[in-house]
């Protein structure tokens, strides 16, 4: 009898950190076993493999929980995701504290009725802070990265997914139990009308430990597209937005990137010291892997349409502007084993 698919992907995980098995079979190896797992839909707990702590914080005492990269189960149809490295997500969204301490700081322009609308839809300072747009996301970045020298960014939507369904492909981030109101806040029979204060939902939770990426807000992507409209993605479901949106993949995308909307908020990913630099080298080394063809799929889908494959390729330059998204193809169709 085999083992249990658990043990199966364990021990897979041992024969690599031995060597006893090449990184290209470990990865088809790996990819069977998830796609069973998937299939079976059971949850696995994530496999760290590095040294880095589970869960920081940061100099302004905000908590940030380490995902590991690796792959995983993408997408509502199952598709095959990777992320090649390892980053912190914060624990929980921006709050209205947060981003108010940015607004005074800063004296950044956002108008009293875009405050009276934030305040009416997170009435609590330690709420998800809402009616925010894409560019007023960037800006806190860069505000931040300024003020403590750390890296701070949006995250990508393969990084998002990954951190809220893990590597099993499970649809909640709790798992597969069917989401109801003790586990989000989403409008359906019983309606919100605004957001409610993070962490109010202990089970909603991933299996890195990042809380609440399920209802209250949407959350802003950093990818953006080829189209004069400048569509962005946002991910998660809302308070506004009934349970259909509320999962691991649903996404809806806005336009333009100034638009505030009262169902909006951002999560930031985090890169710490030494961290920055990991990371920066395993992206660089997987797009030459890429161009010379020993890797089928590399970075993350931006562009569900098209199925465009985007690399993100950091400079940490003196204005703090956002990592720029560079094109390196499309995903290669399915292809049926032998």
């Amino acid at each position: 009898m085999s083992p249990p698919l658990f043990v199966q992907l364990a021990q897979l995980e041992n024969q690599l950190l031995r060597g006893k098995i090449l990184k290209p079979h470990y990865a088809s190896l790996k990819w069977d076993i998830l796609q069973l797992i998937y299939k079976n839909k059971e949850v696995v707990a994530p496999i760290y493999k590095d040294k880095c702590q589970r869960e920081t914080l940061d100099d302004n005492g905000k908590c940030y929980c380490y995902v590991p990269p690796g792959p995983f189960i993408f997408g509502p149809d199952a598709e095959y995701g990777i992320v090649h490295a390892g980053f912190y997500m914060a624990k929980y969204p921006v709050t209205v504290k947060e981003f108010g301490q940015f607004l005074e700081e800063t004296g950044y322009a956002y108008s009293d009725e875009d405050y009276q609308i934030m305040m009416e839809i997170s009435p609590q300072q330690n709420c998800p802070v809402s009616n925010i747009s894409w560019l007023d996301a960037k800006e806190y970045c860069r505000w931040l990265r300024k003020s403590t020298n750390e890296y701070y960014s949006l995250p990508s939507e393969f990084e998002w997914e990954y951190t809220a369904r893990g590597i099993d492909g499970r649809v909640y981030p709790w798992g597969h139990k069917e989401i109801n109101h003790d586990l989000a806040c989403y409008s359906d029979q019983e309606i919100f009308d605004c957001t409610v204060p993070c962490g109010c939902y202990p089970k909603n939770i991933s299996p890195f430990g990042c809380m609440d990426m399920v209802g209250n807000v949407w959350e802003w992507c950093l990818d953006d597209f080829d189209d004069e409209m400048e569509p962005h993605v946002l991910r998660g479901g809302s308070w506004l937005h009934d349970q259909k949106s509320a999962n691991c993949f649903a996404k809806i995308f806005s336009y333009p990137p100034e638009k505030r909307s009262d169902y909006s908020g951002f999560r930031l990913m985090y890169l710490p010291g030494d961290l920055f630099d990991a990371y920066q080298q395993q992206i660089n080394e997987s797009f030459e892997e890429e161009q010379h063809g020993q890797l089928k799929k590399v970075g993350f889908a931006v562009d569900p349409p098209q199925q465009i494959i985007a690399e993100k390729s950091i400079n940490k330059n003196e204005n703090g502007d956002t990592p720029k998204l560079k094109k390196i193809g499309k995903v290669l169709p399915k292809k049926n084993k032998q």
